[in-house]
């Protein structure tokens, strides 16, 4: 029983170990790490037909970006 709890212990340090790996940036061009800034930032709105509320009442916000990346997002 001990030699399960220390392989599953070794199991996730090599896990934590791979994930600080993959998210060091320093592993990665520069050309990945620079964000796309668009011309201007975008917003995406729901239009929800309701006759009780104008027409600017009935939209909702949904995301804003200034970015392609974090369009994709």
């Amino acid at each position: 029983m001990a030699t399960m709890a220390t392989n599953n212990t070794d199991e996730i340090e090599e896990i934590e170990k791979k994930e600080q790996e993959s998210t060091n940036l320093e592993e990665y061009p520069p050309e990945f790490l620079i964000k796309h800034p668009l011309q201007h930032t975008w917003t995406l709105w729901y239009y929800e037909p309701d006759k009780q509320k104008s027409w600017e009442e009935s939209q909702r916000e949904i995301t804003s970006f200034d970015t392609a990346e974090d369009f994709w997002r």
